[in-house]
């Protein structure tokens, strides 16, 4: 609707980015929301009320600091790459809550994820998968351990890009670990989901 457009600007701060930046981001637009904004009316603040004053260089660290602090880490990859495990190590190091929506979706559905497939099917476990998504990348400081498809839900991705930061943790599909999961018994049917997925 906006061809000449050539910035976004959204002065909501929680999610750190919207559904808005996330369009901005893909147009490939210059875009920033609203904790940047919200920083700087608690140094107004502080020389309007405090008599305090507070340097551009003092907002930006601290900007930048909050922006760290609040955001999810998040880890992307094919199924067996190790994501679980570097969460664990990532949770060790820095405090934060590992969430694994694999163990999650077993929790909730009381079997296990090849239990869950034989009995419902893949549709009723991506939906399942979609859900705990959904609940958990609203949150902060969290470190979240996605299952392999997950980003093949577009759905999935924007939610997780709303207050997370996402790594891609890439192995050679030669060294996936295979046991216990359903989509990774067939080596040539694993290197066709890597082929779709890497992308991605």
């Amino acid at each position: 609707s906006f061809p000449n457009c050539e910035a976004v600007l959204d002065v909501i701060y929680n999610p750190l980015r919207t559904p808005l930046l996330l369009q901005a981001k893909e147009k490939g637009l210059k875009f920033t929301g609203g904790l940047y904004m919200l920083v700087s009316q608690a140094a107004q603040a502080a020389r309007h009320f405090c008599n305090e004053e507070i340097s551009d260089e003092k907002v930006e660290e601290v900007f930048r600091s909050l922006a760290l602090s609040v955001q999810n880490i998040v880890l992307v990859g094919m199924p067996g790459s190790g994501k679980t495990t570097i969460g664990r190590e990532i949770a060790a190091k820095t405090g934060r809550k590992l969430i694994d929506t694999d163990d999650i979706i077993v929790e909730r559905a009381k079997m296990s994820i090849p239990e869950i497939f034989e009995k419902y099917g893949e549709a009723h476990f991506r939906k399942l998968e979609c859900e705990v998504i959904a609940d958990f990348a609203k949150e902060k400081e969290l470190i979240i351990a996605t299952g392999g498809g997950a980003v093949m839900n577009r759905l999935n991705s924007d939610a997780l890009s709303e207050n997370g930061r996402i790594y891609y943790i890439k192995r050679d599909t030669s060294t996936l670990a295979t046991k216990g999961r359903p989509l990774s018994k067939n080596t040539d049917k694993l290197q066709e989901m890597f082929k779709m997925r890497d992308p991605i």
